[in-house]
Formats: C-alpha cells, sequence, structure tokens
C-alpha cells in the first residue's frame, strides 16, 4: 500500500540551533551569549516573579504579579549634558558608557496624592538661585538624605561636601555609602532652615528626616523626643525617580535672582511687651539663656555671608613666586598638623596635589586659649593684589552714635573673615606650604591685603537695617538707651544674623551689660573710659633717666589721642625737644615735668576726657561778664572778646589796646648732668 509522502523538515543539531539565535533567550540582548554570561541570570522577573530573565522576554501569561513599569531611555555619554564628574572621579577611555536619561517608576497601586511628598525650596547659599523640588518626609529617617544626581544637577560644580557625618544603613541595615555632608538652606512657611544634608549615590527624592520634619512642623507628635536610634521601618518604601536636570519643574518662588544684597528680616510688631519678627514673637525684656537657646544654631559652626565668592584680581607685570615650607618648632608640630586637619574637615581649607604658581607662607600663632591661629604670610602675593577699599570705622566714628545708652551688647563674629568664601582661581593663588604638604583656603584668610576691606564691606551692608548696632571688624556692638530698645536691637541683629548666615562665638557673648570692653576702651553710661589694663604699663611708668627713653615718653605724649588739649602739648613738648638730636646718646638727662610737686606724674597721658555728655555754654552779666561752661567758671568775657583791628592804631600807647590773652603753663625742663 502505497502512502502518500509526507513532508519532513530536516533534522539540525540542537546545539547548532541555539548557536545561531539572534536574540539572547534570556535578556533579549544581540547578539546572543551563554547563559552564564548573561546579565539576566540573577535578575528577578516583574511579571511572574521568577528570577533568571527580564519581564520584556517572559513568556509567562500570568501578569498578577505585575507590580511597577519601569521605562529606561539609553543615550551614550556624548548625548549626555547633566552628567558632572567630579574633580578626583576617574575618566575610563575605550569603554561603553551608558548614562540612564530618564528613569519612570510608577506603581499601580499607588494614590495620585501622597501626604508624605511635599514641594521644597532650597539653595545651597544666599547668593545663589533657589530651586523647587519633591522632598519625601520620612520619620524612619534619622538624618536628612540628598541624592547626588540631584546635588549635580541643582548645584554643578559648586557643589561644596564635607565629610561624612553619619553611617547610612538602609531600611534593611544593608550599608549605603556615605558620599559626604553639604549645607543647604531650606525656604518653609517665611522662614529659613540651615539643613545638614548627606550626599549618597542613591536614586529618588530627597529625603527629610524625623528631626527636621519635626522643626519645620511637617509632623507632630504627642511628646517630641530627641532622636537616638535610628527607627526601622517595617514596610518597603517606594521611590520614585525623577528626571536629573538643571531646570527646576514646576514653579519657582519669586526669589530666584542670585542675591547679591543682604536679607532684611521682617518685624511685623514691636511693642514694650513683645516683638513679632519673622514670624516669631518674644517677650521683653528677654535674658541671655533665652537667646542662646532660640537662636542657638547662630552660635555653631561658620556660615558663608552673601554677596558670593569673591574673587581676586592681581596688577599686572608681577610673575609668581614660590615660598618654600618654613620649619615648625618640634613643640608647635602636633598642634600644628592637628589644626590642618581640622580646618581640612571644616571646609576652610584643601589639599592641592598639583602645580601651582603661587605658594606662599603660613605662619602659626599662638591663641590665648594655648590654640593655634593659621595666618597667611603672603608678602609677594599682597604687593601684585589690587586692593579693594572700604572705609573701616573707627572708635571716634562711633562714639557719637552711643551718646546717651545705657545698655551694651558685644557679639564676636566666629572666625570673622572665613565667612567669605573665594572662588576656585583665587582659591589657587592662596595655596600655602607646609611640612606635610600644599594646601589653599577656601575662604578668606588672616593676612591678606584685601580680607579686612572685603569682610568690614559685608558686614557694614548687613548691619545698615538693623537699628543701634555698629560693628567695627568681627565686633558688633548693640547699644540703647532703654533696656526694650536694646533688646529690640539684639534681637534683630540675631534674626538678621540668622537669615544672612552670619555666626557668632557663644563664649564671647556680653549681653545688657553696663561696662563693656569695646576696642581698647570701657562703655559706660557715663561715656567712654579707658580700660586700666590698657594704660597699666604708663601708670606705672618710671622716670626716664636717658635720651632713649625720653625719646619713648614723647612719642607717647605726641600720638596720645585722648590727652587733652593734645594740640598745645604737642606743640610745647616739640620746642622743648628740638635740642635732643644734638645730646650725645649716652649722657643722662632728668626730665622735671611738675617742679612745683617735685613728683613724675604720667596720670596726664590716662586721664579719660568724658566726650559723650552734651556740654551747656552760657554767658553771665550779673558781675560783668563771664563764659561758663556745665556751671563752671572758664574766664572773663573781655578776654575772648575780639577788638576790631581799625581801633587799635600802631604805636599808640593808649588804654584802648587790644586784650591780649595770658597763658601760663608749668615749666617743664630738660637739664643734663
Amino acid at each position: 500500500m502505497l502512502l502518500p509522502l509526507a513532508s519532513k523538515r530536516p533534522k539540525t543539531n540542537e546545539k547548532q540551533g541555539r548557536s545561531k539565535r539572534e536574540t539572547c533567550f534570556y535578556c533579549g540582548a544581540k547578539p546572543s551569549h551563554p547563559k552564564s554570561e548573561c546579565p539576566a541570570k540573577k535578575a528577578k522577573c516583574f511579571k511572574c516573579g521568577k528570577e533568571g530573565h527580564y519581564g520584556s522576554v517572559c513568556k509567562s501569561k500570568s501578569k498578577d504579579a505585575r507590580v511597577n513599569e519601569l521605562q529606561v531611555q539609553s543615550t551614550t555619554a556624548s548625548e549626555c549634558t547633566d552628567c558632572v564628574l567630579n574633580e578626583y572621579e576617574p575618566v575610563y577611555f575605550n569603554a561603553p558608557i551608558h548614562h540612564l536619561k530618564t528613569i519612570t517608576v510608577e506603581s499601580l497601586n499607588r494614590p495620585k496624592s501622597e501626604p508624605h511628598i511635599r514641594q521644597l525650596w532650597l539653595s545651597q547659599e544666599f547668593s545663589s538661585q533657589i530651586f523647587q523640588i519633591d522632598g519625601e518626609v520620612d520619620t524612619g529617617a534619622s538624618c536628612n538624605i540628598l541624592p547626588l544626581y540631584k546635588a549635580k544637577a541643582l548645584f554643578g560644580n559648586d557643589l561644596k561636601l564635607g565629610k561624612p557625618t553619619v553611617n547610612l544603613k538602609g531600611y534593611n541595615d544593608s550599608p549605603v555609602e556615605n558620599l559626604g555632608s553639604c549645607i543647604v538652606y531650606l525656604y518653609h512657611a517665611n522662614k529659613i532652615f540651615r539643613v545638614l544634608c548627606e550626599v549618597a549615590d542613591s536614586k529618588g527624592h530627597m529625603i527629610l528626616g524625623r528631626k527636621q520634619a519635626l522643626i519645620m512642623e511637617y509632623v507632630n507628635f504627642p511628646e517630641i523626643q530627641k532622636p537616638g536610634v535610628q527607627a526601622k521601618t517595617d514596610t518597603s518604601i517606594k521611590t520614585i525617580v525623577e528626571e536629573p536636570a538643571k531646570t527646576t519643574n514646576g514653579p519657582v518662588i519669586p526669589r530666584v535672582q542670585k542675591c547679591t544684597h543682604p536679607v532684611v528680616p521682617v518685624i511685623q510688631s514691636s511693642t514694650k511687651e513683645n516683638i513679632t519678627i519673622n514670624g516669631k514673637t518674644h517677650s521683653l525684656p528677654t535674658t541671655k539663656d533665652y537667646l542662646l537657646q532660640e537662636y542657638g544654631d547662630v552660635f555653631q559652626g561658620i556660615g558663608t555671608l552673601p554677596g558670593g565668592p569673591y574673587r581676586i584680581q592681581l596688577k599686572e607685570g608681577y610673575n609668581p613666586v614660590q615660598h618654600p615650607p618654613r620649619q615648625v618648632a618640634v613643640s608647635l608640630k602636633p598642634p600644628y598638623e592637628a589644626e590642618l586637619e581640622r580646618l581640612t574637615q571644616l571646609g576652610v581649607i584643601k589639599e592641592v596635589r598639583q602645580h601651582t604658581g603661587w605658594i606662599n607662607s603660613i605662619v602659626p600663632v599662638k591663641k590665648p586659649d594655648g590654640s593655634l591661629r593659621q595666618c597667611l604670610d603672603p608678602k609677594d602675593l599682597n604687593r601684585a593684589i589690587k586692593r579693594n577699599q572700604w572705609y573701616s570705622r573707627t572708635v571716634d566714628d562711633i562714639l557719637p552714635e552711643l551718646a546717651n545708652s545705657q545698655y551694651f551688647s558685644l557679639l564676636d563674629a566666629k572666625s570673622g573673615y572665613w565667612h567669605v568664601s573665594l572662588d576656585k582661581e583665587s582659591s589657587y593663588l592662596t595655596t600655602f606650604n607646609t611640612p606635610w604638604g600644599k594646601y589653599r583656603w577656601l575662604s578668606l584668610p588672616f593676612g591678606l591685603k584685601v580680607s579686612r576691606d572685603v569682610f568690614q564691606e559685608r558686614i557694614d551692608r548687613i548691619l545698615k537695617s538693623v537699628p543701634n548696632s555698629v560693628g567695627i571688624v568681627d565686633d558688633i556692638l548693640c547699644h540703647g538707651n532703654e533696656e526694650t530698645t536694646h533688646d529690640v536691637a539684639v534681637i534683630t541683629l540675631l534674626e538678621t544674623a540668622r537669615v544672612n548666615n552670619l555666626n557668632f562665638n557663644a563664649n564671647k557673648f556680653v549681653f545688657k551689660s553696663q561696662d563693656c570692653t569695646f576696642f581698647g576702651g570701657n562703655l559706660t553710661p557715663a561715656g567712654y573710659k579707658m580700660d586700666p589694663k590698657k594704660v597699666q604699663a604708663i601708670t606705672e611708668m618710671k622716670p626716664p633717666d636717658n635720651l632713649q627713653d625720653l625719646q619713648s615718653f614723647l612719642g607717647l605724649v605726641v600720638r596720645e589721642q585722648m590727652v587733652k588739649d593734645k594740640n598745645k602739648v604737642c606743640e610745647h613738648y616739640n620746642k622743648t625737644a628740638r635740642d635732643l638730636p644734638s645730646l650725645p646718646q649716652n649722657q643722662r638727662v632728668y626730665v622735671q615735668v611738675h617742679p612745683q610737686y617735685n613728683q613724675w606724674t604720667p596720670a596726664t597721658v590716662t586721664k579719660t576726657p568724658v566726650a559723650s555728655q552734651a556740654r551747656s555754654y552760657s554767658v553771665e552779666t550779673t558781675k560783668g561778664a563771664q563764659l561758663v561752661r556745665n556751671r563752671r567758671f572758664i574766664r572773663p568775657a573781655q578776654e575772648i572778646t575780639p577788638v576790631p583791628a581799625d581801633s587799635v592804631k600802631r604805636g599808640d600807647n593808649s588804654s584802648s589796646e587790644r586784650p591780649r590773652r595770658v597763658i601760663t603753663r608749668p615749666k617743664r625742663l630738660i637739664e643734663t648732668i
């Protein structure tokens, strides 16, 4: 029986057919590759939940296990414009680079509105632009987390990272690499918060920890306790990864331009009982303990003043100079090295491992408390710098403003010059050499030619809006003729310092004093008096017995600003001392200042004139014209009454000649022995 001939498929080798597959059975990549080299061998399918293949090639018909949808768009490194590399991040060539341009993770069961996702407005500095991003309030987090890609997209090359402050762990106790810490400013409910964030190479929103959420009043607990141990959550965290972009999505708050001027706090109301400033009401009169507690953030750390990084400008025709490291005493090496490490952790200096044109010297100066102050010695660099001139006020300039003041408070800016940052190019100009390597200043150092002018200018602009306050370098003085006026000035200053990122030293805070030491003198309700410690050496001075000591004394009298009738004394001593250069250097001299008392009394130099009290002048004509000042007789009026020149004839010896003023002085003799 003949059967129809059936068509038969040609037999092929099974292994040969697998080798000719164009795409991988497990991941779908082209060309096919062995399973041991497949990237999906440990992946979990989001369709069926099994391991070993991707969901795009899954053959399972069941889609009950599907939870999320993931869309990935891959671009090459040349097409990526948002990828910012670190200064020390290695770059590998001749290798494929893929950058995840857009990642969208959406949950099928996720509600459209999530109360724990909040819109945040933040900036890195007051002088930088303010961005709006989405943040996640997580009460299970003990710190604030800022993703690295989001920090680079917002701040770019201006991102400043300090050393990590905590060890990060995920919700399942898995370690998370902490890349460093940074300071950002959050704007919420007409308030500005200075927030410390840890930067991690993670994907998702910025996370606000429970402590910061309590401060910003996003959450509220019946009993608020300081967080101790990191909390663990039972539910998994759902993450929504946004596109890393340099521009913000959504509306931006009005103040988006770079801030070159100080921020002025808003005073809503002020009475004798309380003051309301920036939405916060303070009772009057206030105390020092209350201010230290309420403004604790102002007395911690080192801030950055508005105005942006300062750029040092150089004159033309100067060549860079490099100084070798100076030798350090053996006893100073341990604290010297420890101070360098501390400044590096604070972000004030940074180690330099590349060639720099300018290399300056550094001088460690010992402070009264035993610590070291690193003062730059840029004598060659200072010659090449263009100085930014700014008038610095003196004590004589501010004394008229302190008239009738009864209460004084003094605040010291902590590491004042370090509040002004330098741009990158200027930072390399301040490179200095040490036995442990080269470092560069990231902030204005002590010893630079322009440091005082730049810092004083920014302080004056900040204090311009603060009533009853004056500042000389890093010392800021608040005063008032009443206790309420004084307290309002101090609170306004602290609030202004908070919004302008100016920090003070809590150990040097003098509050509501009636005998305040300020620049070599004591401020009292009676006026400005000399500090006894400053004039102690003068009061204990011995009579000069040689020419050098005599010249020193005469120079002190001539240059002393607080001596009464300075012009008369200078004129007299200059005439008396005109023969001093002709005297032999080794010849002994004897100075007789007060021959009538026959004693040496240098008290005239240290006597304090009270210039803050108003003077009253009057002319009494009851018993002849007399000039009276402060109810004390000065002289008869005829001695100060001018006589017309026409009434006096030359050669006329009549009684109508011009009255002559006679001034008597004690004799001051210089006799040689």
